[in-house]
């Protein structure tokens, strides 16, 4: 039987949580990254990682945070 993977939401996606996120294995990890426009969200799922765009106009969708580490 598989655990379930423990879940990183990186609110904004710079130098440091992409670092972290890079870091982690991924088979253990789901890592989710926040940025302000459409364009950060796509270099983020470029990366390989889940996005959420989040900025003053767009609310966070408050089901991320459900098993979140």
């Amino acid at each position: 039987m598989s655990e379930k993977p423990d879940h990183l939401l990186c609110f904004g996606f710079g130098f440091s949580a992409r670092a972290l996120a890079q870091a982690l294995p991924r088979d253990q990890w789901v890592i989710t990254g926040t940025s302000r426009s459409v364009e950060g969200c796509e270099k983020i799922t470029q990366l390989g990682f889940d996005a959420a765009q989040f900025n003053d106009d767009t609310p966070l969708d408050t089901s991320l945070l459900d098993g979140v580490t």
